[in-house]
């Protein structure tokens, strides 16, 4: 009774109320058989026990094959600031630090006994001073929040969750901030440090082209498409990033799109890959190796990748017109129309899968 409350007070508690749990399930339901009359199994024990732990496999076996949690048992190096932290320690970075709080943790394990290198907050923050949470709290969502802590604490380094909640916005206050660089982002976490104290450091390892902050890097790649030079840094740090940490999915990502505006076929595969290697449920991404297939002629991977896309992320405006040129590309006339139809059953307001069907009608004979 204690633990199935636990339980159905908070999902973190189903494994152990499993656990608690199965002997007394097992025993009671083998009461509950003995009073009923059912047919038994004449198949000997071994033969029963083989097909319960078949029937066991089955059920978890979609479980298993998720893309997003492989099968076994590690520590997720994207959770906790791993190679960030070794860039402090190779460049003997020290000073009063800013983090967020669930990194406060791996923070003091990874440098005890350096005070040095002590966290603003630990995993506990309710350990901290209200004034500590309070102002942090005020840092995420105010820029004058983020102005008012620095100047009570002076941090000289910000280490920061790069994959920022909807609400956060303290790394978008950290790129207008000319106080501070950016010299190290991995999927983890981001390191900024103040210009003043580390100013060697600064020149030499400083992002001048790619932000820290969300805003200002889905801004950069809207302007590299127009701009040429800029897509050319943005390529050459990017291209720094990716080898300074293995843990690189989201440059990765941006990279392959800055590539595909290059018409770089090759190179946006390859970095379009290595970003799903590293995250397989990143966005879209399936969607931009479509187009590569397409550009390459490879109809039916690209076929692969758009449905892919869609299982994974539900389909997004004008796929399945998509994945209808894919199909009309490798001469399969039929799946072509049905696609373009689904197309349109989604939007029928889709002049340009509209135009498709009626030419491939035109040309096949077949009814639209």
């Amino acid at each position: 009774m204690v633990f199935t409350a636990l339980a159905l007070s908070s999902v973190r508690f189903v494994g152990t109320w499993v656990w608690i749990a199965a002997p007394f399930v097992a025993r009671d339901l083998a009461e509950l058989l003995e009073r009923i009359p059912v047919p038994r199994p004449r198949a000997a024990l071994g033969v029963q026990s083989v097909l319960v732990l078949a029937l066991g496999a089955l059920v978890a076996w979609p479980e298993w094959m998720r893309p997003d949690l492989p099968f076994g048992v590690a520590i997720d190096p994207a959770t906790y600031p791993g190679a960030a932290c070794d860039f402090i320690a190779a460049h003997g970075i020290r000073g009063r630090m800013l983090n967020d709080p669930h990194h406060g943790g791996y923070l003091a394990y990874r440098f005890w006994p350096d005070r040095g290198r002590l966290p603003f907050i630990s995993s506990q923050p309710e350990y901290a001073r209200p004034e500590d949470r309070t102002g942090l709290l005020m840092a995420l969502v105010r820029e004058d929040g983020w102005r008012a802590l620095d100047e009570r604490c002076r941090f000289d380094v910000v280490l920061l969750e790069r994959d920022q909640d909807p609400a956060d916005s303290l790394l978008d206050f950290l790129d207008r901030d000319p106080r501070f660089a950016l010299v190290f982002a991995d999927d983890a976490a981001e390191l900024l440090i103040r210009r003043e104290r580390f100013p060697a450091l600064v020149a030499a390892f400083s992002y001048r082209v790619v932000p820290a902050g969300r805003a200002r890097r889905y801004a950069l790649t809207a302007a590299a498409e127009s701009d040429a030079a800029l897509r050319r840094a943005a390529e050459a740090e990017l291209d720094r990033m990716i080898s300074s940490s293995p843990i690189e999915a989201g440059a990765s990502h941006q990279r392959g799109y800055l590539a595909l505006m290059d018409r770089d076929w090759d190179g946006a595969r390859r970095h379009l890959e290595r970003a799903l290697r590293l995250d397989p449920l990143l966005p879209e991404v399936h969607d931009a190796l479509g187009f590569v297939g397409m550009a390459q002629g490879r109809p039916r991977d690209a076929v692969r990748e758009l449905e892919l896309e869609c299982r994974l992320h539900g389909p997004s405006p004008g796929i399945f017109y998509r994945i209808g040129l894919a199909w009309q590309q490798a001469g399969d006339a039929g799946c072509a129309r049905a696609a373009y139809r689904r197309e349109l059953a989604r939007d029928p307001g889709n002049q340009a899968a509209r135009d498709s069907l009626q030419a491939l009608v035109s040309r096949t004979g077949r009814g639209s």
